[in-house]
């Protein structure tokens, strides 16, 4: 049986969690600073500093979507399980910091999936220019954070349904 732990360990455990996640996003968002600065350079090339050919860069546009559609597919499937603890007992082997440390680990692998997808559009607007596909994976990459950030009420949720709360 897990131990139990009082909730100022799951409190401290879901805030340097958030703390993180806020961090990621700030990050995340620092690209769309990047790609505004690097615009306004008057020797920003129009094309890009790799361009490649029309059909070439559309299929490769079509590709990244398509990736970062998996990846959003990929964390409803499993980040969404993880978050809201459907495997968390299997790990708990009689230590309930596992309880939290598998949490703090299924966020961060979710805050690195939803930054991915905003460094897609990063890659295509680098090599073509165009900021309209680097704000397309960036809107995805926020939904994708805003979809999947954990919510305190599914740790203290799940944490009650194992007993290891006290």
């Amino acid at each position: 049986m897990a131990s139990k732990f009082s909730s100022s360990a799951l409190l401290s455990g879901y805030w340097i969690t958030a703390g993180i996640g806020c961090l990621m996003v700030l990050s995340t968002a620092i690209y769309a600073v990047v790609v505004e600065l690097i615009r306004k350079q008057s020797s920003f090339p129009s094309a890009g500093y790799a361009p490649i050919a029309d059909s070439h860069y559309a299929s490769l546009r079509i590709v990244l979507l398509i990736i970062a559609v998996a990846m959003f597919l990929l964390l409803l499937f499993l980040g969404k399980s993880l978050l809201a603890g459907q495997r968390t007992g299997k790990l708990l082997t009689g230590r309930s910091v596992a309880f939290i440390m598998t949490f703090i680990i299924a966020a961060i692998f979710t805050y690195a999936i939803c930054e991915a997808i905003a460094l897609f559009g990063l890659v295509l607007f680098l090599m073509n220019g165009r900021r309209a596909d680097f704000y397309l994976f960036f809107v995805l990459s926020l939904l994708c954070y805003a979809s999947f950030y954990p919510r305190l009420s599914q740790w203290r949720k799940r944490a009650g349904e194992l007993g290891i709360l006290n």
